[in-house]
């Protein structure tokens, strides 16, 4: 998955506001795709 410095940057963002808590978990697994984890990795970390 390509990704730009901008979009990974506002993921970050989002993780750090309270009011996305509830995606927390989704948001962390997109950036972890698009820093270019394998699925496998992604398991291990979460």
């Amino acid at each position: 998955m390509k990704s730009t410095k901008e979009e990974i940057q506002t993921i970050k963002t989002l993780l750090k506001d309270s009011r996305t808590a509830k995606y927390h978990k989704r948001l962390q697994i997109v950036l972890f795709c698009l820093m270019g984890k394998s699925y496998k990795e992604i398991i291990e970390l979460l």
